[in-house]
């Protein structure tokens, strides 16, 4: 978020679909990368069509002390479907 403050109203909302995700989907090609989903509340959406937040996180290897996992958020979109073709978790 230091990278990019334009994103930094939406940090409740980023948080919560890493947390409590919607859904979440594994990166075909890289199994380190999961897309996690939430669903964006209306009053909080910047256009209409921006239904769900996509938050792509990265993690690295290998799992750390009791499965914990670093990771780090590559990526946030308003979307307004799930990714097709991507394995759901």
């Amino acid at each position: 978020m230091l990278r990019h403050p334009e994103v930094e109203s939406f940090k409740r909302l980023i948080v919560s679909a890493i947390t409590e995700p919607d859904s979440q989907q594994m990166d075909p090609e890289d199994d380190r990368v999961l897309l996690y989903y939430g669903t964006v509340p209306e009053d909080c959406r910047p256009f209409r069509k921006a239904l769900l937040l996509r938050v792509v996180v990265k993690y690295v290897y290998p799992p750390e002390r009791r499965g914990w996992r670093t990771g780090l958020i590559s990526a946030v979109y308003f979307v307004d479907r799930v990714k097709k073709g991507v394995k759901t978790i």
